[in-house]
C-alpha cells in the first residue's frame, strides 16, 4: 500500500493538470506556504468520493477566512464527466479542481490502481503530515487534524 502510495505521490508532483500548463502539486505546494493544505484525491466514476465530497461545503463553511487550501485532483481521463460532476458537487469554481492531464500508458495505470478518495494533508511549510487522512464524512476527526495544523 505504501508503494502504491508513493508512486501516486511521484506522479502527483510531476503531472501537468488541464488548464494550468505546467502546474504541479509541487507548485500548488509552493505558492502556498503558510497555509494548510487539504487535497482530495477523487474521480467522477467514484461512488465512495462522491459521497465524501458532500461534505465539502462544511469544510468551505468552518475555515473560510483561514490559512487553508483546499485541492481536488481528479484522477479523470474524461473531461466532460470531470466538468459534470464538479458542477453536481458544487467545485466547479474552486481555483484547485484540477484534473490531471492524458498521461501515458504507464503513468495512467499508476494512478488507476491507487485507492481513491485520499486525502492529504501538508503543513504550513509545504511538509506531507498526513497521508491517510481522516475523510471528510469523519467530521471531527477531520476537523481537529486541520485544527492541529492551522495552530502550529
Amino acid at each position: 500500500m505504501k508503494i502504491r502510495f508513493l508512486l501516486l505521490l511521484m506522479v502527483a508532483y510531476s503531472v501537468p493538470f488541464y488548464g494550468q500548463e505546467k502546474l504541479s502539486l509541487e507548485t500548488i505546494i509552493a505558492q502556498n506556504k503558510g497555509k494548510v493544505i487539504l487535497v482530495d484525491y477523487w474521480a467522477s466514476w467514484c461512488k465512495p468520493c462522491l459521497k465524501e465530497m458532500k461534505k465539502i461545503p462544511n469544510i468551505h463553511q468552518k475555515y473560510d477566512g483561514k490559512d487553508i487550501v483546499l485541492v481536488y485532483l481528479s484522477i479523470e481521463l474524461d473531461e466532460k464527466a470531470w466538468k459534470k460532476a464538479s458542477g453536481k458537487i458544487g467545485i466547479s469554481g474552486d481555483k484547485y479542481n484540477l484534473m490531471t492531464s492524458k498521461m501515458n500508458k504507464t503513468g495512467t495505470n499508476k494512478l488507476a490502481n491507487s485507492a481513491i478518495p485520499t486525502y492529504l494533508i501538508y503543513n504550513k511549510k509545504g511538509e506531507l503530515v498526513n497521508h491517510n487522512a481522516p475523510h471528510p464524512n469523519e467530521g471531527n476527526k477531520l476537523y481537529l487534524e486541520l485544527d492541529k495544523y492551522l495552530n502550529e
